[in-house]
């Protein structure tokens, strides 16, 4: 079974959800800080470092979709495999 945004996406609101977005979202704002940029895997890293209780690998991508469907974050690119996808901001002031 392939990961799928629709099906994962209910799971973000419920408390262990909303801790695994709001990891994700710091952990994003810290690496985009740092370097304007990241990747995926990078992300994936940093977020796992912040034990947000051994999340797996589709409720972290669901946290990324749900980001960008916020407008948080951008894919800057999706060249190769998912792990070396880049995300960024809009937002100036964040970068």
């Amino acid at each position: 079974m392939a990961y799928d945004y629709a099906t994962e996406k209910p799971n973000l609101f419920t408390d262990d959800g909303q801790r695994i977005l709001m990891a994700t979202r710091d952990a994003s704002r810290d690496l985009i800080k740092s370097a304007g940029a990241f990747s995926l895997g990078r992300l994936m890293d940093a977020t796992v470092s912040l034990a947000v209780g051994g999340a797996g690998t589709w409720p972290m991508m669901a946290a990324v979709d749900r980001l960008i469907e916020m407008g948080e974050l951008v894919r800057v690119n999706d060249e190769g495999g998912t792990q070396y996808w880049l995300y960024s901001t809009t937002k100036i002031g964040d970068r």
